[in-house]
């Protein structure tokens, strides 16, 4: 189960066992089927929910496992962060830099850049 807050001020509750990212694209999947998906600059954050029905915990465990290296992953964005996301970026700070000043992935990076309006595409271009 995933909570998905969207840019919009709406949030969703998504049963899906998987999650995949693909062309600017989250992909949620229950039992290998596709059942949505949301473009990622739409997504201002995605938690895990806790599985009510005794699931592997798969989800959370990938969760937690980001979070060993990212403490701040999968959380949503303050409005505190998006201005020094903004000032850090107009310094030419990259992405891995940027990474690790907030303490996210360098995919979060890249899609709450796109998110703002910063950048205008998706790319995987270098993260040095």
């Amino acid at each position: 189960m995933f909570h998905v807050a969207l840019s919009n001020g709406r949030s969703q509750e998504i049963n899906a066992d998987r999650i995949t990212f693909d062309e600017g694209m989250v992909w949620f999947w229950s039992q290998g089927l596709a059942i949505t998906s949301h473009p990622s600059a739409d997504i201002e954050g995605l938690t895990a929910s806790h599985d009510e029905h005794g699931g592997d915990g798969g989800v959370e465990r990938a969760v937690d496992r980001a979070r060993t290296e990212h403490p701040r992953a999968f959380e949503l964005w303050t409005d505190a962060e998006d201005d020094r996301l903004r000032d850090a970026h107009a310094k030419g700070m990259t992405r891995v830099q940027l990474s690790e000043m907030f303490e996210r992935q360098p995919a979060a990076i890249r899609s709450r850049l796109y998110a703002l309006g910063i950048t205008t595409e998706m790319s995987d271009e270098s993260d040095e």
